[in-house]
């Protein structure tokens, strides 16, 4: 094979976001990251789950992440991390750099109803009974909306010649608005918020997020994304962008694996066969 360096060479797909997959890379241009989904859970409108950029490859070039997190591409150098607490992934990394971006962490916000019926006073046993058979006395259970996005995954890491793919955004999953909330009784319930994707060893794909869980809703980590040794992404709960170098163009990770409904993510873009190949 040849070598690389040349504009159009070493392109890379963006990972995919919870509103979007990423995007393919064309020419020298690589793919930006998928765009997140905005929540207002929190009673602001705030954006999570972004995907990572992907690679470009020329010196003006490096696509953007995701909005919601999602970490930029660059043409040489370290790509930018994804962003803490909203489950983006990390940017693709340029060629000559040991070393390769992180995930964000992932998030759960739960949301209790602003007042649980109550009943005040003091009531017969044979009132109550009548209030229970009607199903309108109040219940020890409440409905909780709930917000859950897993750890974003990282960006491979090339020192030598070519790109990494974008990491995929950690997987997207909510009950607010209109969906269905957790009818949970009184006591205590686990969370578990999870990792962003770590930076992964010298040519070597990146790494993928760690789940987030809040009672029976588990949301899967973020795909990474692939480098010039192994060039597909990851599947996840959005797919790893594609790495590629002359040997040939790769194909992004699946998004929303394991299944559900509605879909937690997408997939990361494609890596297109690049412009210098001099095999």
């Amino acid at each position: 094979g040849g070598t690389g360096g040349a504009p159009g060479d070493d392109n890379t797909g963006g990972g995919g976001g919870a509103g979007a997959a990423g995007e393919n890379s064309t020419g020298s241009v690589g793919g930006a990251g998928g765009i997140g989904i905005a929540s207002t859970i929190t009673g602001s409108s705030i954006y999570y789950a972004g995907g990572g950029g992907g690679r470009g490859c020329s010196p003006t070039s490096g696509e953007p992440g995701g909005l919601g997190g999602g970490g930029a591409g660059v043409f040489s150098g370290q790509g930018v991390s994804g962003t803490d607490n909203t489950g983006g992934g990390g940017g693709g990394s340029g060629n000559g750099y040991s070393g390769g971006s992180t995930g964000g962490s992932g998030i759960v916000i739960v949301k209790e109803p602003a007042i649980l019926p109550t009943a005040s006073g003091i009531w017969n046993l044979n009132s109550v009974y009548e209030y229970v058979k009607c199903g309108e006395w109040p219940t020890r259970t409440a409905a909780i909306d709930y917000l859950v996005v897993a750890g974003g995954g990282s960006a491979g890491n090339n020192p030598g010649q070519g790109g990494t793919g974008g990491g995929g955004a950690g997987g997207y999953i909510t009950s607010f608005p209109g969906g269905t909330a957790e009818n949970l009784s009184l006591g205590t319930y686990a969370v578990t918020i999870g990792a962003g994707g770590s930076a992964s060893s010298p040519c070597a794909s990146g790494n993928l997020g760690s789940p987030s869980i809040f009672s029976s809703i588990t949301s899967t980590g973020g795909g990474d994304g692939g480098t010039y040794s192994s060039r597909a992404g990851a599947p996840g709960g959005s797919g790893g962008g594609a790495g590629s170098i002359e040997a040939g163009p790769g194909t992004g990770g699946s998004g929303n694996t394991p299944p559900v409904s509605p879909s937690q993510g997408n997939p990361g873009g494609n890596a297109a066969p690049d412009a210098g190949n001099n095999s």
